[in-house]
C-alpha cells in the first residue's frame, strides 16, 4: 500500500540523515538539526494536492535552515544538507520510492541500527552540549560505529547468502541421489521383467 505524503516526506527526511553521516565528504549535522526539522513539517497540511504538500515542506526546510544559521547555540549544518532533504521531498514520487522489496530481516537490522545511532546521537548532544569545540569528535564516533555496523550487517548477509547456497547444494546432491535410486530401481525391474519374458519363452517352446 502506498504511503501517504506525510510519510514519505519524513522518509526523505531519515534518509537525508542517513546519507549525511555515512558521507565521508560531509561534516555531519547533530541529531537536533533533523528533529527540528520533523517537527516542523508536522505543521504541512495534507490534502489531495501532493505537489502542494511537499513545496509547503521544502519552505518549512528552508525556515529551519534559516534557524540554524542564526542560532549561536547551535552547530550551522552543511547547506548541502538542507539541500538534499528539498531535493529528496521535491522528486517525483516514482522516483523516490524503491522499485524492489529488501529482505524483511534486513530492514529490521537497519532500523535497528539507525534507532541505535539516533540514540547515540541524543546522549552525546547531551553530554557534550557545554563542550567548547563540541561534536567533531563525536561525529567522527558515530561514523565510526555507523561503518562498523554496516560491516556486521554485510558479513549477516554473507553468512546467510552462504548457508542458502549449502542448503541448495545439499537438496540437489539428494534430488539427485533419488533420481539415481529411481533410475536403478527401474533397470531393475526392466531387466526382472526382460528375464520372466525369456523364461516364458523357452517354456512356450
Amino acid at each position: 500500500m502506498r504511503k501517504g505524503i506525510l510519510d514519505r516526506i519524513r522518509d526523505m527526511v531519515d534518509k537525508a540523515q542517513t546519507e549525511n553521516r555515512e558521507d565521508p565528504n560531509e561534516e555531519t549535522a547533530e541529531a537536533s538539526v533533523f528533529d527540528v526539522i520533523r517537527e516542523k513539517i508536522k505543521d504541512v497540511v495534507s490534502g489531495d494536492d501532493e505537489t502542494s504538500a511537499k513545496k509547503e515542506a521544502a519552505e518549512k526546510v528552508e525556515e529551519a535552515q534559516r534557524e540554524n544559521e542564526a542560532d549561536p547555540e547551535t552547530e550551522t549544518a552543511p547547506k548541502s544538507v538542507y539541500d538534499r532533504i528539498k531535493e529528496l521531498i521535491l522528486k517525483d514520487p516514482d522516483e523516490s520510492e524503491d522499485t524492489e522489496e529488501e529482505d524483511p530481516a534486513v530492514q529490521t537490522e537497519e532500523s535497528e541500527i539507525e534507532e541505535e545511532v539516533h540514540e547515540d546521537e541524543q546522549y552525546d548532544d547531551e553530554k557534550d552540549k557545554d563542550k567548547p569545540g563540541r561534536g567533531k569528535k563525536r561525529r567522527k564516533k558515530q561514523k565510526e560505529r555507523m561503518k562498523e555496523k554496516r560491516k556486521r550487517k554485510e558479513e549477516n548477509m554473507k553468512e546467510r547468502h552462504k548457508r542458502d547456497e549449502e542448503r541448495l547444494r545439499e537438496r540437489n546432491k539428494r534430488e539427485e541421489e533419488q533420481m539415481r535410486e529411481r533410475h536403478k530401481r527401474e533397470e531393475e525391474r526392466l531387466r526382472e521383467r526382460k528375464k520372466r519374458d525369456e523364461e516364458r519363452r523357452r517354456d512356450r517352446e
